[in-house]
């Protein structure tokens, strides 16, 4: 089995990214900055041999995977195993709202990611086993191709830890900024992680 490559972008900026307010799975629109990043990261992504675009559902990273897919003449294909984490009744809040109604759930948000559940939603445990499993059937889908993924911060900070064979207890470790790019491959050597969280495309 050849390996298969994968580029791996978050979406652009929003309003709620600017509040610091969990999003989840509220299908929150790109504002203006993040629509200039998202071409910004096209651009830088024109030469690569892109051969599918993969996007999460939600609006905001399916707009972002239009801007990845149009220099290759592509259209992105919704995933649901890259949707962004469900954060239940954190949903819409902001950081110090969570902070105050569930110290307890927030304690383990900070300090214990492995043991997080968020209230009325899905654990990171649960979340890290959808992301490996839906890349590894990309893996096995796309051997000897590249292809490129549009995500949510969540679900990219998963993936890199899946790629560098790391646990839960490295979530904060790992960093995704709007429209970074991440790469890395999966083959017979197992995963092989290039660049992370590549924002110099951004700076120009």
């Amino acid at each position: 089995m050849r390996a298969a490559r994968f580029l791996l972008v978050r979406h652009g900026e929003t309003a709620s990214n600017r509040e610091d307010r969990f999003r989840g799975r509220l299908d929150v629109p790109l504002n203006d900055s993040g629509r200039r990043q998202a071409e910004a990261a096209g651009r830088a992504l024109a030469g690569e041999p892109i051969r599918a675009v993969y996007s999460s559902p939600l609006s905001r990273a399916l707009d972002t995977a239009k801007a990845l897919a149009l220099p290759h003449g592509l259209e992105p294909v919704p995933y649901e195993p890259i949707l962004d984490f469900h954060f239940g009744d954190w949903q819409g809040k902001l950081r110090p709202e969570a902070r105050s109604a569930w110290p307890e759930h927030y304690r383990l948000y900070e300090r214990d990611p492995a043991r997080f559940r968020a209230p009325g939603g899905e654990s990171f445990a649960e979340l890290l086993e959808r992301v490996r499993e839906g890349l590894l059937a990309l893996a096995a889908r796309h051997g000897g191709e590249t292809i490129a993924l549009a995500s949510h911060a969540v679900v990219c900070k998963a993936a890199l830890l899946v790629a560098q064979g790391f646990g839960l207890e490295r979530y904060w470790d790992v960093k995704a900024g709007n429209c970074s790019i991440s790469e890395f491959s999966h083959g017979p050597s197992g995963w092989i992680l290039a660049r992370a969280d590549d924002r110099r495309h951004l700076e120009k």
